[in-house]
Parts: C-alpha cells; sequence; structure tokens
C-alpha cells in the first residue's frame, strides 16, 4: 500500500481534509471531506467525522494548517543575516508588537529576503498563543493522530503553487470564505507579506449569503456587491500600505483566487472589475505534478480542497524543516525511530549487519586461538623431546613433561635398619 499523507485545513468556516497516497511525480489524491464549522458541535465533534471520511491511518504523515485569524502577523527588517542572532533578538523585536507577551506564545518565521553582503535580513513572523497550540494538539492527539507540522495554511499553498512551473515569481493569492479573506504577496519568488481581512459587518448581520454545499447564493444583489467592493478596497489598502513600508517594488502578475466564495455567480469578475488585474482560479491539481484518483474526481472542488491539499503534499515531502510551523522547542512532536516502512528496512539491514559481522569476528577468532594452541603443542613437544631424548610425550605434552620434572625431583634413599637386642 502506498504511503499516505493527511493534510487538514482549519478555517474559520470549514474542516477540509485531503488524503494524498505516493510522493513527488507519484502523488495522487485519493480521498477528500469537508464541513461546516458548527458553533455548537465544535471540532471535537467534527474531528473525528472527517477523519473516519479520510480512511485515516496510524501510518501516515499529517500537517495541519491554521487561519490567519488565529495569529499575529508582523513583518521585520533586521541588520544581520546570521540565524543565531536573528533567534536571540527576535523576542525583543516582537515584544512590543504584540499584545500578549512573548513567552505566552510560539514564534515562528519565514525569511523573505536575505543580503549576506549588506548583512540584512527580511521575514515574516507569526505568533500564536501556546494555549492554543497546545489544545489544538491536544485535539488530534485525543484522535491518535501525531501533526508532523502545524502552519498557516495560506502560506503553505502560496509556496506550492509559487514552487510549481505554471505560476509567476510575483502574484498575489486571494483567499474568500464566508466570513473573511486572507491575502498573501509572492513576490520574486517568496511570500513577502500575509494579511486576515474580516469581511463587512453586512455579511453578518444581513445574511448576505448562503450556500448549499454545492453553490453560494443571495438575496440581496446590491448588498452582496458592495461587501465584494469593499472586501477588494481592504485587499488593495492592505497592499498599498506594506508597498510603501517594505520600499518593495510590488507589481503582481495577476491573482490566483481561490475559496468556497468563488462558488458564487460573477464573484471573479467582480474582483478582477474592482482591483484591476487578471484572475485566474486556482487549481492545485492542474499547476502540480499530483494526480486525482478517479473515486472522488466527482466530488473534488479545488475551491474547497487546494488549501488541504497543499498541505497533504508538504506532509508527503517529510522535509525535517519547514517555515512558519509551530511545532518547535517545547512544542516539537516525538521522534521515532521506526515511523516508517523505509526506517525499519533500514534498521533491519544495519541489525543484520551487526550480527553478521558480529558472528564472523566470533568464527575468525575462534580460528586464531586454534592456531595459537596448535603452535604452542608444537613448541612444547619440541621442548620435551629436547629435554628428553628418545621419549615420546603421550597424551598431553605439557602434562606429561611435569610428571617427568617431578619424578627428577624426588631423591630416592635406602636407609639402614638396625635391630638391637
Amino acid at each position: 500500500m502506498a504511503h499516505l499523507s493527511f493534510g487538514i485545513d482549519i478555517s474559520d468556516d470549514l474542516l477540509t481534509g485531503v488524503a494524498v497516497a505516493g510522493k513527488g511525480k507519484e502523488a495522487k489524491a485519493v480521498s477528500c471531506a469537508f464541513y461546516r464549522r458548527d458553533k455548537d458541535k465544535g471540532l471535537a465533534e467534527q474531528l473525528p467525522l472527517l477523519l473516519k471520511e479520510l480512511r485515516w491511518s496510524q501510518k501516515g504523515r499529517c500537517d495541519i494548517g491554521l487561519s490567519l485569524s488565529e495569529l499575529s502577523l508582523r513583518n521585520l527588517s533586521l541588520p544581520f543575516a546570521d540565524s543565531r542572532k536573528i533567534d536571540q533578538i527576535l523576542s525583543f523585536e516582537l515584544d512590543e508588537q504584540l499584545l500578549l507577551p512573548v513567552d505566552q506564545q510560539v514564534i515562528a518565521t519565514a525569511a523573505t529576503m536575505v543580503n549576506k553582503e549588506g548583512g540584512e535580513t527580511q521575514l515574516i513572523a507569526a505568533a500564536l498563543e501556546k494555549e492554543t497550540l497546545s489544545e489544538y494538539i491536544s485535539l488530534f492527539h485525543d484522535q491518535e493522530v501525531e501533526p508532523d507540522r502545524i502552519s498557516p495554511t495560506d502560506f503553505v499553498l502560496a509556496e506550492r503553487l509559487q514552487s510549481s512551473d505554471r505560476e509567476a515569481e510575483s502574484f498575489l493569492l486571494l483567499s474568500c470564505e464566508f466570513s473573511s479573506a486572507t491575502v498573501t504577496v509572492v513576490h520574486q519568488g517568496a511570500v513577502v507579506f500575509m494579511r486576515y481581512l474580516a469581511c463587512p459587518a453586512e455579511v453578518f448581520t444581513q445574511a448576505l449569503f448562503s450556500f448549499d454545499g454545492r453553490e453560494i447564493y443571495t438575496d440581496d444583489p446590491d448588498g452582496a456587491e458592495l461587501a465584494v467592493s469593499r472586501i477588494c478596497s481592504a485587499v488593495q489598502e492592505s497592499v498599498a500600505i506594506f508597498r510603501h513600508q517594505s520600499s518593495l517594488d510590488l507589481h503582481p502578475d495577476y491573482i490566483l483566487l481561490t475559496g468556497p466564495m468563488l462558488l458564487g455567480q460573477g464573484f471573479q469578475e467582480k474582483v478582477e472589475a474592482e482591483i484591476g488585474l487578471p484572475v485566474k482560479r486556482c487549481d492545485l491539481i492542474r499547476a502540480d505534478t499530483v494526480k486525482l484518483s478517479a473515486g472522488i474526481a466527482g466530488q473534488w472542488k479545488p475551491e474547497f480542497y487546494d488549501r488541504a491539499l497543499a498541505l497533504a503534499l508538504q506532509a508527503g515531502a517529510g522535509k525535517k524543516t519547514a517555515s512558519l510551523n509551530f511545532r518547535r522547542n517545547d512544542f516539537a512532536p516525538p521522534h521515532y525511530l521506526l515511523r516508517s516502512k523505509k526506517q525499519l528496512i533500514g534498521a533491519a539491514v544495519i541489525a543484520g549487519l551487526l550480527v553478521s559481522f558480529s558472528l564472523g569476528y566470533l568464527f575468525w577468532d575462534v580460528w586464531r586461538l586454534e592456531k595459537k594452541h596448535d603452535r604452542l603443542a608444537a613448541q612444547t613437544v619440541e621442548v620435551f623431546q629436547t629435554s628428553f631424548p628418545g621419549i615420546t610425550p603421550a597424551g598431553d605434552p605439557l602434562l606429561h613433561m611435569r610428571s617427568k620434572l617431578r619424578g627428577m625431583d624426588t631423591v630416592s634413599v635406602s636407609m639402614p635398619i638396625f635391630h638391637e637386642k
């Protein structure tokens, strides 16, 4: 059975999962499922249902993706390129910028630009409360799942798209759900900016959008159009502010659009008209080398599953390090010696080599001792024959020689016998 990798995306509105068999060019998405987040049921009830639909395997790898709403994001520029210095100074840089003390949060970073000659590093820092992280890890442990990585989903998806040959080096990834949107900017092949944008209040107070599991509907087209316009304005403002603060020459070639709001009629066209950039639908299956299993082809919707698919592909790659990974330091996953089949085979080969070496050494040592014994026995016979010419030693020559030597030490003395009358 092919190696299974799982990606689970926990967004504000959806709980989504994808399972991928194999890796690299052999990767194939074999199962997928999603649930609309339910505040009454909660993740503790919905997660077991999702894992059951994905046919969770205890031997599989799993990466978890979180919404940007859970994180505090900052863009930093530091006057050195040494990673050790960055780790030492990072907490002091963020201490005054975060709402909670740094020691109550887990900080993950990703370098957006490293200038070793100029001694400068620009990076994205993401902070997640330790209490929140512990709750997520415990939630998955209750289902006997050990997540390898916990990362911002938008970052993982943007990196995966950028690494494919079909996307440009500079683009804007816009993920739109029912209640929020996230914008991710890729510039010159690196993720340089991410922001979470809540939908306008009217989306909630007037219930502008409804979802039947297949399409997005609205009973107020004018209000829905206005809400989309405000989201697009917020995207433009966020990118413009970052462009001014970073002094980067940001000119995305196009917008990649993903998320369930794409199922709304005219949504893509409205975004394109508002922002003024070409808009393409995000489809990781087409952009990447991963294939789609025939069993799920009918239910696959990239608007729902691309985010979880990117996480599953990251899990399948099995890299030891990953940017913006919150499973670090005290929250790092335990290391298993024999976690995969490849590791098991490697351990068996090493054990076999050790046993073979030990047996080989044992046989060689026995042969060496026998040779030494025969050589000493021959020397003993030679000494015996030199000491007692004409006598052939019987049995053990050493014992025979000792017996002869004891006989030479014994002196026979005839004592007279006196008899008194």
